[in-house]
């Protein structure tokens, strides 16, 4: 059959196939019959990449709410973990964030559009009730680390990128950079003793990351004793 040409399915090294009508449609998808002899309900053969056998598996379907379910109990687990030196009750405070909805507010701020809003209005509603001071409770929640940075195994090389969104090798650079870098851009303002503060770095170590973010284009340089001015992701060279 001439639905998909041969050299469209070389570019495809795992192929996978549901239930199908006939041994025509399995042939089409795997180049040969049985697919059409599954039970259905995700029953599956699949060709591994690299392998000219046929395997046959189940892919178990998952309801949004009960995906949603299993991240929150891992994201809960976590949490109780997280904040566990830093307020007295950390398991409410993860039950909390979690029905509120709040978890990409502290885990991803940079991506979340009203992040400081929703911080806010969760803080005036609950500070006095996890026995916590309004300030501290903000501090904790906006400065909080949630993502530790970790190494890949090995298998690739790492890159990271730029103030411009150039891809640059991240081995010249710490391996807190990228973290740091969406840090800055969220508070809008860079210094040592922030990233000090933030990352408990020692001082050389954080100033040579503020360094490698200078020479990275993200932030201006030394200005006495004030902050450095951070640029816009996407700086105009022309500027």
């Amino acid at each position: 059959m001439n639905i998909i040409t041969g050299s469209i399915k070389a570019n495809f090294p795992i192929r996978i196939s549901f239930k199908v009508p006939s041994k025509a449609d399995s042939k089409t998808i795997l180049d040969a019959s049985g697919a059409d002899k599954l039970l259905g309900k995700g029953d599956m053969l699949y060709i591994p990449h690299q392998k000219g056998i046929i395997m046959r598996a189940h892919g178990a379907y998952l309801k949004t709410e009960e995906a949603t379910a299993v991240a929150n109990l891992w994201a809960e687990t976590y949490m109780k973990k997280l904040f566990e030196n830093s307020i007295k009750d950390s398991t409410k405070l993860a039950k909390l964030l979690i029905e509120n909805e709040l978890v990409q507010c502290i885990a991803n701020p940079v991506n979340t559009p009203g992040y400081e809003l929703r911080i806010e209005e969760f803080v005036k509603q609950y500070a006095e009730e996890l026995d916590i001071e309004d300030e501290k409770l903000t501090d904790l929640l906006t400065n909080v680390v949630y993502h530790i940075p970790i190494e890949e195994s090995g298998l690739t090389k790492n890159f990271t990128r730029d103030g411009n969104g150039a891809v640059i090798d991240s081995d010249e650079y710490d391996p807190l950079f990228d973290v740091a870098r969406d840090f800055i851009y969220l508070k809008k303002q860079a210094s040592t003793s922030m990233l000090q503060k933030h990352f408990a770095l020692g001082y050389p170590r954080a100033a040579r990351l503020l360094d490698q973010l200078e020479k990275a284009g993200i932030v201006g340089p030394a200005n006495g004793s004030k902050p450095r001015e951070v640029y816009d992701r996407l700086k105009d060279d022309s500027d």
